[in-house]
């Protein structure tokens, strides 16, 4: 990291410290795991057709076993998008051995090893340059949780990307390299929905400077925030199904979220995403 990159302030953890653990996923898998890049992994699943793409980021967690990240894909996938999940860590998750033993100053010294700049943008270019070249795909969206949540926002700075959707976001993962969660959110050029624990930082909910900024674009009255009190960070994708209560709230989050990136990516939704891509660009 250049000393330009280097944070001012010592940078928060991107999990709360009732986050939910990893929890090990069901062994239905619809998809494949391809090379994106030859070092590069990624799963990818898809129902013939599609006519949006979906460029999914994990949590700290990462790609295989520590969670239900793959079912959400094929969840998503089985609601009509073209979706690819790139392995950013390259295998190299956290773990819950690791917090055992290294505590959340380890997870701080963990995720500055994964950088956008030189990294992971290129990374993030390789996927996306893969969704635009499926035939039927005409718009593409990206969805994060926790640290995804960063990822899924700085690609939506490109331009090329119509919808974003978050759940438990971390996108304040961007103090690690010098920056905020809200410069990221003064430069997105899409709309995002966010949907957050009760322990998650209060910017990113109703009133808070990660919102507002949002709400400050052209399109911001299409940006959407909706706060879960009664679940823990990172319920979407680790949290216990068998409790009811949890159940309901990863359904309704999945389900608006879907809902949602439908709106803005099925080429039967309203030209809101062209029509605030091009308010952005006029505004710069």
């Amino acid at each position: 990291m250049s000393e330009a990159q280097k944070p001012t302030k010592q940078p928060e953890s991107c999990c709360p410290s009732d986050a939910e653990s990893a929890q090990k996923p069901g062994n239905v898998e619809k998809g494949k795991v391809i090379q994106l890049k030859p070092d590069l992994p990624a799963y990818v699943v898809s129902k013939p057709g599609a006519t949006a793409g979906l460029i999914v980021a994990y949590d700290i967690f990462g790609f295989k076993g520590q969670s239900r990240i793959r079912q959400v894909c094929d969840q998503l996938a089985e609601a009509g998008f073209f979706v690819i999940l790139p392995d950013y860590y390259r295998g190299q998750q956290w773990t819950p051995e690791k917090m055992e033993s290294q505590g959340f100053a380890g997870l701080m010294k963990f995720i500055p090893q994964f950088p956008w700049k030189g990294a992971l943008e290129t990374d993030f270019a390789a996927a996306l340059a893969l969704v635009k070249k499926q035939p039927t795909v005409k718009k593409i969206g990206t969805v994060g949780f926790c640290w995804g949540a960063w990822i899924a926002c700085r690609g939506a700075i490109s331009g090329e990307i119509s919808a974003v959707y978050n759940a438990h976001p971390s996108v304040h993962v961007e103090q690690s390299f010098g920056g905020s969660e809200t410069d990221i959110a003064k430069l997105v050029k899409c709309p995002v929905m966010q949907d957050t624990a009760g322990g998650d930082k209060d910017t990113y909910k109703e009133g808070g400077d990660f919102f507002k900024a949002l709400q400050a674009h052209p399109f911001g009255e299409h940006c959407v925030t909706r706060d879960f009190p009664d679940m823990a960070h990172g319920w979407t994708t680790r949290g216990d199904l068998s409790d009811p209560k949890i159940a309901a709230g990863v359904a309704k989050a999945l389900g608006g979220g879907i809902e949602f990136l439908k709106k803005h990516l099925h080429e039967s939704a309203t030209e809101t995403s062209s029509e605030t891509t091009a308010a952005s660009e006029e505004s710069k």
